[in-house]
């Protein structure tokens, strides 16, 4: 009863370099968000 109370949806817009979120919590430390991707460009002439 009370998650409910807690719970919230939000969307995300589209990301690029093909990431997507998969899970994302609050933590003391602030918010927490877990995620896929493929070839995404770590750095260099290609980062954004």
């Amino acid at each position: 009863m009370v998650s409910t109370m807690l719970t919230f949806s939000a969307q995300v817009p589209e990301l690029p370099f093909g990431l997507t979120a998969k899970e994302m919590e609050a933590t003391s430390n602030g918010l927490k968000i877990t995620g896929t991707g493929n070839d995404v460009p770590l750095m260099g002439s290609e980062a954004v």
